[in-house]
């Protein structure tokens, strides 16, 4: 039964998986600027459609050898259980609460089963949203710019070699102007003859992305240098080690001082002192640019200069429309994420209470029509049944959130590697793990309630004539 029903399900998401790729595709290509072409992936396919079903029929032989206590002599009682002297977890005779708060705390130990059922699904539901949450704080309500770029300023300016001294010391001296960073960027090489894009600056302890260089330290020295961590890993470089680049004829051994994470060039990036540069670059193979910030808009500062200098400004960037109109991809898919999560949650708490509630009520049919024939409302027993799943529920949300909120950022950061950020620092919002929080809370509490309405229709004299 569960088999077919897992098959079923897979040609449907596999069916649709193929069908939305194609919208997501273009959503990647627009923000990274690289086009690809779409094609079946077997081997993709394969683990999705073997490993999926292999989970499922596990689970099930486990769930299933249960079948093997059933008794014949309780199927010929009607399924009614000799007592079997369990603990009696809450007495009523001595209980200070009220009766049916105490019928409930008695449910929750004898629905223990379920009630781990439904622990293991809230902490993996808050996880989810957890990571939802960090995503859709770091890239749409406060943009983490730290781990998308080697560096946050407000404009960027690049000249000829002809007045590089001259708009070097105009910016410095613009009373617009808060700081000015020289950086160059040249391609060297390894021993390997392995590409590394390279960012060259006169004082690196200028830059204001302090989160890109996660360990060690910037260089310092002609003779330092920090690559990226992803790089290093490849390589099996440790800060301290002594690397060879070259460009051309010209080499030199390089101590290596710190790494840095970054999601450009494919994490093959490193960073030199001018002077560390100058020993295997030609200085006039080096193009200025010139990164700053500035107390107006960075668009006017730009236009200034671009009126003083004319054709001789080869390259301007203002970095904070760059980065609105770069982030609007980043924007749509976190704020799609936090929506999608939202509803998988829902759905997910609303299915599994749904399969538990229906079959405790089935199984616990005759106890529910005893308690309405000496008296119990409808209403007292849905109450009962409901207030027997909650302190599970919230204790599982608070637990769950609690170890999301540490393990989130691990989480991320492993799964970020491959794209050269080593090291993940998003921060995760309380307010917002509050609201999920609440959410989870308040969906599980109206799941149960409808769930728990079918007792109604459970009636002493039904259960009396065999119906």
């Amino acid at each position: 039964q569960f088999s077919i029903l897992t098959i079923l399900g897979l040609i449907v998401g596999t069916i649709a998986g193929y069908i939305f790729m194609p919208s997501i595709a273009k959503m990647l290509i627009a923000q990274s600027g690289i086009p690809y072409t779409l094609s079946f992936n077997l081997i993709a396919t394969l683990i999705t459609v073997i490993s999926i079903p292999l989970f499922v029929v596990i689970i099930v032989l486990i769930s299933v050898e249960k079948i093997k206590k059933v008794e014949p002599i309780e199927a010929l009682r009607d399924g009614i259980e000799s007592h079997n002297f369990k603990k009696n977890h809450i007495p009523l005779d001595k209980s200070v609460l009220p009766l049916n708060t105490s019928l409930s705390m008695k449910n929750m130990f004898k629905n223990l089963k379920q009630n781990i059922i439904s622990f293991i699904t809230i902490l993996f539901l808050c996880f989810l949203m957890v990571i939802s949450m960090a995503m859709y704080q770091n890239f749409s309500r406060e943009p983490n710019l730290s781990l998308l770029t080697f560096e946050i300023v407000d404009g960027v300016l690049a000249s000829d070699k002809n007045i590089e001294s001259k708009l070097e010391y105009d910016l410095k001296h613009d009373k617009d102007i808060v700081k000015v960073e020289y950086v160059a960027n040249y391609e060297i090489q390894d021993k390997d003859y392995t590409k590394i894009q390279t960012y060259i600056m006169k004082d690196p302890t200028l830059l204001n992305n302090k989160d890109n260089c996660y360990e060690g330290k910037y260089p310092k020295y002609d003779n330092e240098i920090a690559i990226s961590g992803k790089y290093a890993k490849i390589n099996n470089y440790k800060i301290g080690d002594e690397v060879e680049f070259h460009v051309g004829d010209k080499k030199r051994n390089y101590l290596i001082t710190g790494f840095l994470q970054s999601t450009n060039n494919d994490g093959r990036e490193a960073l030199l002192t001018y002077d560390g540069a100058a020993k295997i670059i030609e200085e006039e193979n080096l193009y200025s640019t010139f990164y700053f910030d500035s107390k107006v808009k960075a668009s006017k500062v730009i236009k200034k200069y671009q009126d003083k200098y004319g054709e001789s400004i080869t390259a301007t960037m203002d970095f904070e429309e760059l980065i609105k109109s770069q982030m609007s991809t980043f924007i749509n898919v976190a704020n799609l994420m936090v929506v999608v999560m939202s509803i998988i949650s829902a759905c997910i708490i609303f299915l599994v209470l749904y399969l538990l509630m229906k079959t405790l009520i089935y199984t616990r049919r005759y106890e529910y029509g005893i308690l309405k024939a000496i008296g119990y409302k409808s209403s007292d027993l849905i109450k009962q049944n409901v207030l027997s799943f909650m302190p599970t529920i919230i204790i599982g949300t608070i637990i769950g959130t609690v170890i999301s909120y540490y393990l989130t950022n691990p989480y991320i950061g492993l799964n970020m590697r491959s794209f050269g950020i080593m090291k993940c620092t998003m921060k995760i919002p309380l307010d917002l793990l509050l609201i999920s929080s609440l959410f989870i809370i308040g969906i599980s509490f109206i799941s149960a309630i409808l769930m728990s309405l079918k007792i109604r229709k459970v009636e002493p004299c039904d259960l009396l004539k065999g119906e």
